[in-house]
């Protein structure tokens, strides 16, 4: 970088540009995050009600859709902190899941390795 652009002082746009930047950020951060709240309390709901749903009738107790329903259940109870984060977990391995390719086949089970046995 050559001397003289090292020691430029930004012009009176780029000042203009960072000031509103920083207003307007300061200005949004309160309602953007009273609305990331809101919106995971109506998502969790959501999703714990979708998991009621899901749940077959007469299920047992050990049915994998009636101890999810639980788990979530108690989360919203107990800590509706970590079920926000359990469901956004959740999401992104199922959002990855769909990006695998469906026509892949599974990798076939690796060989167990055996140990050498000393002469």
């Amino acid at each position: 970088m050559p001397a003289e652009r090292a020691n430029h002082k930004p012009g009176p746009l780029r000042e203009l540009l960072d000031h509103i930047e920083a207003s307007a950020g300061a200005l949004e951060r309160p309602g953007l995050e009273e609305f990331q709240e809101l919106w995971g309390r109506i998502r969790n709901g959501s999703q714990v009600r979708l998991s009621l749903a899901r749940v077959p009738q007469g299920a047992g107790p050990l049915h994998s859709s009636t101890l999810l329903h639980r788990a979530m259940t108690l989360m919203r109870t107990a800590s509706p902190g970590y079920l926000e984060h359990f469901i956004a977990y959740a999401d992104a391995l199922s959002w990855m899941e769909q990006l695998q390719p469906g026509d892949v086949p599974d990798r076939p089970p690796a060989k167990p390795r055996t140990r050498k046995r000393a002469p």
